[in-house]
């Protein structure tokens, strides 16, 4: 793995990176994200480092819990959809493209076109299938940035289990797994059940710039945390207060809509974009973003001065090889303006390597500044196995 050289790397910053609101906001104003038109957004190479390391992560979960990934189209004929339950309940939300080999639908989700290939090919029994792409949702007010965007990636999950209590089972296995990957990168998450499906759970994550995303019950009494929002508790009679919320990811059981009627399967979903701009505005600190190991775009980041470049090349190449991702401001800028560009990238490992020869170690993860005059790949390398 070599070292990447912010000399060669796109990465617009604005003087007002700071002080944002919203996970879009910081975004947009720290470089990983661009904005193509009202409701879409595209994601610059630092984006895009952490897209592939949520990605990962997503993939990671499935792969734990024995699904398989397989790749569907963006396109999807429209009538699949319409043999289709829902087609009548999406309605103006689904995207039609009208084209010379026929008439087609944008996909939002994939559960049709996963039912109709399980069905075309028959023995679907205990499939456990995994499925990540981008999607488009025909939103009339797209809002709150990438919380409610036109275009989106969302991971998805099936299981077509054979018995009651094996869906029971994985939807219990479901939802703890994808509460516990938001937990990991520094969510705080709810579990908000739906009273009119009670096999469907919401995972729901507060924002911080409160953005109302999604509003539920929650009993003073028991608390119990539901959806509709009512002023009594139904289960044990006490008084409910409304709050609000972001959906990250759900969970549900349901009987087949499509090609499997009779069947009823599992599936899952986390929205990748939603979830990177909870975690950019739940996690920054006020004045930087603050990435979790997990997603961060560079492990490190070295911020070289005047007397520093051969000394910062031999510490790239020793943390490189021991598996890490470096990137090393080379650029012939003022120290100043490398520093602040520093807070935008929020690498959890910052290297400043100073003009008298002293190299300062910042960990971002614990706040806890280091100053050595040596051996500094070591400290380094310490550092970042505590994190």
């Amino acid at each position: 793995m070599q070292p990447t050289r912010w000399s060669t790397l796109f990465f617009p910053t604005s003087s007002g990176a700071t002080h944002k609101k919203t996970g879009t906001d910081w975004l947009l104003s720290s470089g990983y994200l661009t904005r193509v038109d009202r409701g879409v957004y595209g994601w610059l190479p630092l984006g895009q480092r952490v897209v592939g390391a949520m990605d990962h992560l997503t993939r990671t979960t499935a792969e734990r819990l024995g699904y398989s990934e397989m790749g569907l189209p963006l396109l999807q004929p429209l009538v699949v959809w319409e043999a289709s339950d829902r087609y009548e309940q999406l309605g103006d939300l689904l995207t039609r493209v009208p084209m010379k080999a026929g008439e087609y639908v944008l996909n939002s989700t994939q559960e049709e076109v996963v039912e109709m290939v399980l069905a075309s090919h028959g023995n679907f029994a205990g499939a456990r299938l995994f499925q990540l792409s981008d999607r488009v949702r025909n939103e009339l007010r797209p809002a709150h940035g990438l919380t409610r965007s036109l275009t989106f990636k969302l991971a998805e999950w099936y299981c077509f289990a054979e018995s009651n209590e094996a869906i029971r089972k994985e939807l219990v296995v479901l939802r703890t797994e994808l509460a516990s990957a938001l937990e990991r990168l520094g969510l705080a998450t709810t579990y908000v059940q739906h009273r009119e499906r009670l096999d469907l759970t919401s995972v729901a994550v507060t924002s911080t710039a409160d953005v109302r995303q999604f509003r539920y019950s929650i009993c003073t009494g028991c608390t119990y945390t539901f959806r509709p929002e009512l002023e009594v508790c139904p289960q044990c009679g006490g008084r409910c207060e409304v709050t609000a919320a972001v959906e990250a990811a759900d969970v549900f059981a349901r009987a087949a809509v499509g090609a499997l009627r009779g069947h009823r399967y599992v599936g899952a979903g986390l929205g990748v974009y939603r979830t990177i701009s909870l975690v950019a505005e739940n996690l920054a600190n006020g004045i930087r973003l603050c990435w979790p190991r997990a997603i961060c775009p560079f492990d490190v980041n070295m911020i070289v001065g005047d007397n520093g470049a051969v000394e910062s090349e031999q510490v790239a190449r020793h943390l490189s090889a021991a598996g890490h991702s470096v990137i090393i401001d080379d650029r012939p800028l003022r120290f100043g303006r490398k520093l602040f560009d520093a807070k935008c990238l929020a690498a959890p490992l910052e290297i400043i390597f100073k003009p008298d020869g002293r190299v300062e170690l910042n960990d971002r993860v614990h706040d806890k500044a280091t100053v050595v005059a040596g051996g500094a790949a070591e400290a380094a390398v310490r550092i970042l196995e505590e994190q």
